[in-house]
């Protein structure tokens, strides 16, 4: 089974890894069902009715509620789908009752990765911090906002695009009280709009603010300015799953 979420996932790089990863297991033989769920227990119970015995996840596993909303209860995977063998490839937040032996993660522990990456920008370019208040940087986010709330974007948008447009805006009117070192957002896209926003209204990328984003996108060294990103390697991890499978 290869689960995806139809909603927050699309576009994004996990598409090419999914076509990969069904490439190679029909190949040698092994039958793959896609499919694109709202929600991945719901997904997971879709995939166990078509016969799956391994599902591959190339999405967010959140079990920490502390960071996120939980994609399950612990020890629900046992009680609903005993047996069933679950990858997530995608960035993976355990919680002190993850569930133990049903779930390999192969995921980047990015919150911690994150909330450093703040420490070090910082220490290099005093100054305050935005950020746009994406799920695995809540306790940054939390910090950030107890200090001066003004520095959290406000995303009112489910294009991208609009959200980095806004998020300029943003930066622009509060650059004027504030001295603003470093830009952290979530997505490659609102990174797009937002650095070309910016340069259309003069601002100086990296000289003025620095603008770092998550994903690692193929475009992002394309733009005016080569886009500082990172993210997780989700086609290196989804080609371990596989040639774990294809090794048995």
């Amino acid at each position: 089974g290869l689960l995806t979420n139809r909603h927050w996932r699309a576009g994004q790089k996990c598409m090419p890894a999914v076509f990969c990863a069904e490439q190679q297991l029909t190949a040698h033989g092994i039958e793959c069902r896609q499919l694109s769920s709202r929600t991945q227990l719901e997904g997971l119970a879709q995939l166990r009715e078509l016969g799956c015995g391994e599902v591959i996840i190339f999405d967010p596993v959140v079990e920490n509620a502390h960071v996120g909303a939980v994609s399950w209860q612990p020890g629900e995977l046992e009680q609903r789908f005993p047996g069933l063998k679950i990858y997530a490839v995608d960035y993976s937040v355990s919680g002190e009752a993850s569930c133990s032996g049903q779930v390999s993660r192969l995921g980047v522990a990015v919150w911690d990765f994150q909330e450093k990456l703040v420490e070090i920008m910082q220490k290099y370019y005093p100054g305050e911090c935005m950020m746009q208040s994406w799920r695995c940087s809540q306790l940054q986010v939390r910090k950030i906002r107890e200090r001066n709330p003004e520095m959290i974007f406000k995303l009112d948008s489910e294009n991208p695009f609009k959200i980095g447009e806004k998020c300029a805006e943003q930066y622009l009117e509060q650059s004027k009280k504030h001295r603003i070192s470093n830009i952290f957002v979530g997505d490659d896209r609102i990174a797009c709009s937002l650095v070309n926003r910016l340069l259309q209204c003069g601002v100086r990328i990296p000289d003025e603010v620095n603008v770092i984003s998550f994903d690692n996108l193929d475009f992002s060294q394309y733009l005016a300015i080569p886009l500082t990103t990172w993210g997780v390697p989700i086609i290196r991890h989804t080609q371990m799953v596989v040639e774990s499978i294809l090794n048995n």
